[in-house]
């Protein structure tokens, strides 16, 4: 039985270990089915996966997956933010509540490879908090 597109979305979130999607991701899911829906259609069902807490926005584009586990951290989008990027381990142990200090900078590493120059460490605002870089070898 061929399952309607959005059923396979849904199912795949919840049952998927990736807790954090792009609407790239998502799209190619959604037009790998026999029907797959208009670019409009998807949206409505990205902006509604999103008002229903299915989905929660980190910025354009990124989506944290809250339908597979509604306790998802916002560290889990720091690769897709910077690429190589980590949560430092001083974040992980304040999400965990074992440092005290939590707050919205969720902050990350970010390898440095020799001969290569040094990654932009700019800081990233988003609505669930502002990432900030560390570059470290």
């Amino acid at each position: 039985m061929l399952l309607d597109w959005k059923v396979r979305l849904d199912r795949q979130l919840i049952e998927s270990d990736v807790e954090a999607w792009t609407t790239g991701m998502l799209w190619n899911e959604a037009s790998s089915t026999a029907a797959p829906p208009s670019r409009p259609t998807f949206e409505r069902w990205m902006t509604r996966a999103c008002a229903s807490g299915r989905l929660r926005k980190v910025r354009n584009g990124l989506f944290l997956n809250a339908a597979g586990n509604k306790s998802v951290s916002v560290g889990a989008a720091a690769g897709y933010i910077k690429q190589t990027a980590l949560p430092s381990l001083a974040w992980v142990l304040e999400h965990d509540w074992i440092l005290n200090n939590m707050g919205d900078v969720i902050t990350c590493v970010v390898a440095l490879t020799p001969g290569l120059p040094v990654p932009n460490l700019s800081p990233v605002k988003t609505p669930l908090g502002e990432f900030r870089f560390r570059a470290l070898p």
